[in-house]
């Protein structure tokens, strides 16, 4: 048996940005075309249907009605989802979470997990576990020392993942409470990697400038023979584009003959090393907003965007010797201070509210 795995959908991300939101409904109708044309009939769902914890938007709530659990209805496709930390309520129990509440018991072929539960599909047992509180930490890794199962399906935090493709957990559950598993496919972080046995799948589409040239999308899991596949999303959402006219005396011909129409509906950055001929680069500027992009933001530091991006970018590769981000510069100015407690913890502490207010970030239409 196939199954379609996808995780991290985050309805209503960006403070229900409509942008956001268009691109997770246009990149829904595009994986339900694959798993129709795959005959997948069984969807996991490894947390975070939804973004915000404490309320909902109508309008976010209907679109993740129509163009996502619908589909599933009317297609007939078993679904299977599991609580998400950003889909409970409280911080220290699963009690209350959005899909009790917005889904429940409404779909016969939909089922909602917020504890621990072991699966048999197409007999192959799965051990499913949802986003797990602090309270219910030592009852999840009980769970996981006595299970039956083979293979571990959550929305995990594990200590020594990343976070995305700069940061590294320093928190969650130990890496050795999974070593006795063949496979543990999780949600959570959104970069898509893997250390030994544990893979995390990667959130379903972009979410903010860490998603940048970062592979989205999802993954088809063999029950039979334990392969999996993962398949991109053709659909993003930022761009980088490089503007640098010094020393170059052909800037005006490049810009003639560059097509610009990719930038359309995208959210743009440009990076911006040399800034020498007003006209040339009002000339740029002019071609990139012609074409009609969601946001235009100039960017005179290239150190936040290089890592991961090819020379074909017009971009040299990330020096991790010679740029740091703002993480780690927070990292590094912490450690080296003496506080009344654990560095380390104020040094997460601090990282989380930057993560936080760059989530939160809104993008201006």
């Amino acid at each position: 048996m196939k199954i379609a795995i996808i995780t991290d959908t985050h309805h209503g991300v960006r403070n229900d940005n409509p942008v956001f939101q268009e691109n997770i409904i246009r990149s829904l109708g595009w994986f339900f075309g694959e798993v129709k044309s795959r005959k997948i009939k069984t969807i996991f769902h490894l947390g975070d249907l939804y973004d915000r914890r404490r309320y909902i938007n109508f309008k976010t709530a209907s679109e993740a009605r129509k163009y996502f659990l619908e589909p599933i209805e009317k297609n007939k496709i078993e679904a299977h989802i599991i609580a998400g930390n950003h889909d409970i309520y409280y911080k220290d129990t699963n009690e209350i979470n959005a899909l009790r509440e917005l889904v429940g018991d409404r779909y016969s072929n939909i089922h909602v997990y917020d504890d621990p539960t072991v699966l048999n599909i197409g007999g192959t047992q799965i051990q499913f576990i949802p986003w797990s509180t602090e309270r219910k930490r030592k009852q999840t890794i009980d769970v996981l020392q006595k299970t039956t199962a083979d293979i571990v399906m959550g929305h995990l935090d594990i200590k020594g993942l990343r976070l995305n493709r700069r940061e590294v957990s320093r928190e969650g559950f130990e890496q050795s409470i999974f070593s006795r598993f063949d496979l543990v496919f999780s949600g959570h972080f959104h970069h898509k990697h893997s250390i030994g046995n544990i893979y995390y799948l990667g959130a379903f589409s972009e979410h903010d400038w860490n998603d940048h040239k970062d592979p989205r999308g999802f993954t088809i899991f063999d029950t039979e023979t334990r392969k999996f596949e993962f398949i991109e999303n053709p659909y993003s959402l930022h761009k980088a584009v490089y503007y640098d006219d010094a020393d170059n005396k052909n800037i005006l011909n490049e810009i003639q003959q560059t097509d610009f129409g990719d930038l359309e509906g995208k959210i743009v950055k440009v990076i911006c090393r040399g800034r020498e001929n007003l006209y040339a680069y009002e000339l740029f500027m002019d071609a990139v907003h012609a074409a009609n992009p969601v946001s235009v933001v100039v960017e005179n530091d290239i150190k936040f965007l290089t890592e991961g991006l090819t020379t074909e970018d017009g971009i040299e590769e990330y020096n991790e010797e010679c740029a740091q981000d703002t993480p780690t510069i927070l990292d590094s100015y912490i450690k080296s201070l003496t506080l009344p407690m654990d560095n380390d913890k104020m040094s997460d502490y601090m990282k989380g509210l930057y993560r936080d207010a760059v989530s939160n970030t809104h993008i201006r239409n």
